[in-house]
């Protein structure tokens, strides 16, 4: 007899098991005494407000303004220009017909 595949077993097991191989913590079912423990909302919502304040540090005076500790210990790091450098073309500027 062929085993019984519900949404368990073809959707979620799989989309875990995919998400913790890119990285992510799996938890399980998180009970309510153990909510505040796992994930602190106070925690996110101050990561989410300095992330916003550095955007627009970085908008208002540069990128190189505000770094990372990672860019100070190493030289080549601080010469780059991510997003100042980076440049989208569209299509048509590599087309020569």
């Amino acid at each position: 007899m062929a085993e019984k595949r519900n949404e368990l077993t073809r959707v979620q097991l799989p989309a875990i098991i995919h998400l913790t191989r890119l990285g992510f913590k799996y938890f399980g079912k998180i009970s309510e005494d153990s909510a505040g423990t796992i994930f602190d909302c106070v925690k996110a919502d101050r990561q989410k407000r300095l992330d916003e304040a550095v955007d627009k540090i970085r908008k208002k005076y540069g990128n190189k303004i505000i770094q990372l500790a990672v860019v100070h210990k190493e030289p080549k790091l601080k010469e780059l220009d991510i997003k100042g450098e980076h440049v989208i073309h569209p299509y048509s500027f590599f087309r020569h017909d």
